[in-house]
């Protein structure tokens, strides 16, 4: 039970700083109703139950975002499709895997590592 709190708070923690960085540099996201929508991109289908609890928690403390989570079964297939297109969503969940090679070396992601909150992140996610 612990370990699960502990995971769902860090995951939860770990959409809010993505939800701030997202809201500094979004500049050609959709907005609904006056909302900012953030693209959250899972390469896990397995994840997608517990992302949704915790982009609905999220949604309801900051609700001018809205969250819209993809979890295809064949990620790897979209993420090569939108880097081909140029189309990246503004937050992709990816295992350090052949995913993560793919995007790291298409200069697809940003360095967020010299902003101020970088520095209250886990170790283990820098």
């Amino acid at each position: 039970m612990n370990k699960t709190i502990k995971l769902v708070t860090g995951v939860l923690a770990f959409l809010i700083l993505i939800a701030v960085t997202v809201s500094m540099f979004l500049t050609s996201g959709p907005n609904l109703n006056g909302k900012t929508v953030i693209q959250l991109f899972s390469t896990k289908t397995e994840n997608a139950a517990t992302y949704k609890e915790l982009i609905k928690a999220f949604e309801k403390k900051y609700p001018s975002i809205e969250v819209q989570l993809s979890s295809p079964s064949s990620a790897a297939t979209v993420l090569r499709t939108d880097l081909a297109k140029n189309s990246l969503p503004d937050v992709i969940a990816v295992g350090g895997d052949n995913n993560l090679v793919s995007l790291v070396s298409s200069e697809g992601l940003r360095n967020l590592a010299g902003q101020s909150y970088a520095k209250t992140t886990l170790s283990a996610y820098r």
